[in-house]
């Protein structure tokens, strides 16, 4: 059974992302971290909780 093959619209783009290099400080020194840019700000890597703590 074959099906024809679904081919994406042209007028849908694919973006391809941008990414910056910024330097990260660790223990042991500093080393480079790219970070993804769009629409020229960085996009946030971990939007999660924050979590609880001890209570």
């Amino acid at each position: 059974m074959n099906r024809p093959q679904e081919s994406e619209p042209s007028d849908k783009k694919t973006e391809n992302p941008k990414f910056k290099v910024v330097p990260e400080g660790t223990y042991a020194g500093t080393k480079d971290k790219p970070i993804e840019i769009q629409n020229d700000e960085p996009i946030a890597e971990d939007t999660g909780d924050q979590g609880g703590g001890q209570n």
